[in-house]
């Protein structure tokens, strides 16, 4: 099976022990977006849903740098989160070092994920519900970022024509011929 080049959400191995309460790396449930808590309790499709609701926000919330897209180049950057038993994402830090375009858009990109105040089923051991520290990626990948500019082209001209048919002007599709 090939999986996807591109995968927002992953687990990164261990645990890590707080003085406080202790943050797992790897757990029965992980945390899921919201949005995929309709996949029945299989736990590989919300999985799934969760990487393709993440790659999706970036995607729509990116604004690829112009000399990036220029030069080809193409970048990824991991960050640690922590999701806590609220289901709530906090304590972002990059894994790398970011001194690029893409990395100050990446740094972008999670601080507006961070306020948009996404909720998040949390992870959970056993029947417990814990804290557990998940690894979110931006990649700055010119396929999908040209894919991406397609589908905002298609809903700049769905909005367009929705505005023209709601003003309650006539479209049609070929000129009328002139007797």
């Amino acid at each position: 099976m090939i999986l996807p080049k591109v995968f927002f959400f992953f687990v990164v191995a261990g645990a890590q022990n707080n003085t406080e309460e202790r943050i797992y790396t790897q757990v029965d449930h992980m945390p899921q977006v919201m949005s995929c808590s309709s996949s029945n309790g299989n736990m590989y499709k919300m999985d799934r849903c969760t990487n393709t609701a993440i790659k999706a926000w970036m995607l729509a919330n990116m604004q690829y740098p112009e000399q990036a897209v220029k030069e080809k180049r193409q970048e990824k950057f991991s960050f640690k989160a922590i999701i806590d038993t609220s289901g709530i994402l906090s304590d972002i830090e990059p894994l790398q070092t970011m001194t690029s375009d893409c990395a100050i858009e990446a740094q972008r990109l999670i601080q507006l994920l961070l306020e948009s105040n996404e909720r998040w089923l949390s992870g959970r051991q056993g029947n417990k519900k814990v804290k557990v520290q998940i690894e979110l990626m931006v990649d700055f990948n010119l396929a999908d970022w040209n894919a991406e500019l397609a589908r905002r082209t298609r809903l700049q001209e769905a909005a367009k024509q929705d505005s023209i048919l709601k003003s309650g002007s006539k479209v049609d599709s070929f000129p009328k011929r002139k007797s």
